[in-house]
């Protein structure tokens, strides 16, 4: 005679032991994955997205999908004097503080392995998301926004170029992680070899805004850029410049530039010594733009579909 297991409920003890160490294991695993979701949900998180975009002294042109080339036109126009930037942006979605450091653009493309490479920053006073700081803390559900000056090292990028086009992907280094967080792979950009400006619809630029861009350059890493009342304001600099461009009408060697600075910076009471340095780069930054250069004729009008 053989006995049969007690039951509860109609359901056999064993049977139910197996149901009931299931659904604890179940809840188990549950709670365990919750508190490791609600660990790096409270934690520091960070989201990194790579821009294009065109910055001029009073506003700044950001294409926001991502993608590198920039439609034109622009709503509202675009200043003749301009620089194309590159916008990282890194915003912490989490309920905790992180660090964050060494901005940089990771390059694909290139003879040696994947690598980094921090251009310039560049500054704009109207917005206070924007910093130029390499180490930054970043408060929960904040963001900060870096101006990256992408086309000063492109064309150094290419010398050690394999052959294919260059690859940019925004990226930012978390303090306490071993690996950098990266703007989207899908989104990175691919910058063609023949490529000198990121908006499609120009053909040449204007000698003016080459110019411009050195002077802009060099003015936003200045100790004195924001003292208007200064002897050299970029206010006064632009003048200088300006009057300096009336009287070029083919290109000028490095000494006929500086001589032309000089001239009209004596008439201004500029002191000479800003534009010794300056002179060598716009001459540098126009012999790189020699192919596509617009005319020197101080008649034509700069910012045109046709040229910027």
């Amino acid at each position: 005679m053989s006995a049969n297991p007690a039951e509860f409920l109609g359901i056999q003890i064993p049977t139910l032991a197996l149901g009931v160490g299931l659904l604890s294991l179940t809840v188990a695993a549950f709670s365990l994955g919750w508190q490791i979701t609600k660990h790096v949900l409270d934690g520091g998180r960070v989201r990194v997205y790579l821009n294009a975009g065109i910055l001029s002294e009073g506003s700044i042109v950001v294409n926001e999908t991502g993608e590198w080339e920039i439609p034109y036109p622009f709503e509202g126009g675009l200043h003749s004097a301009h620089i194309e930037i590159a916008q990282l942006v890194v915003e912490n979605p989490g309920r905790s503080s992180v660090t964050i450091y060494n901005p940089a653009l990771v390059v694909a493309g290139v003879k040696k392995s994947h690598y980094s490479v921090c251009p310039s920053f560049l500054k704009f006073n109207s917005d206070d998301t924007i910093s130029t700081k390499s180490v930054f803390r970043l408060e929960p559900y904040a963001r900060v926004t870096y101006l990256l000056d992408y086309w000063r090292v492109v064309p150094f990028l290419r010398e050690g170029a394999s052959g294919e086009p260059i690859r940019l992907q925004g990226m930012v280094k978390v303090a306490g992680r071993k690996k950098p967080q990266k703007s989207s792979r899908r989104l990175m950009w691919v910058i063609p070899n023949e490529a000198w400006t990121a908006r499609s619809d120009v053909t040449e630029i204007d000698p003016h805004t080459v110019m411009w861009r050195e002077l802009y350059r060099e003015f936003c890493t200045s100790e004195v850029a924001d003292a208007e009342e200064s002897e050299a304001s970029f206010s006064r600099l632009k003048i200088v410049l300006q009057g300096a461009r009336r009287t070029l009408k083919e290109m000028p060697t490095v000494d006929q530039l500086e001589e032309a600075l000089n001239s009209s910076a004596d008439a201004l009471r500029v002191p000479r010594s800003y534009f010794g340095w300056t002179a060598f780069n716009m001459h540098k930054a126009l012999i790189l733009h020699k192919d596509h250069l617009g005319a020197w004729d101080s008649g034509k009008r700069p910012g045109s579909p046709a040229s910027e």
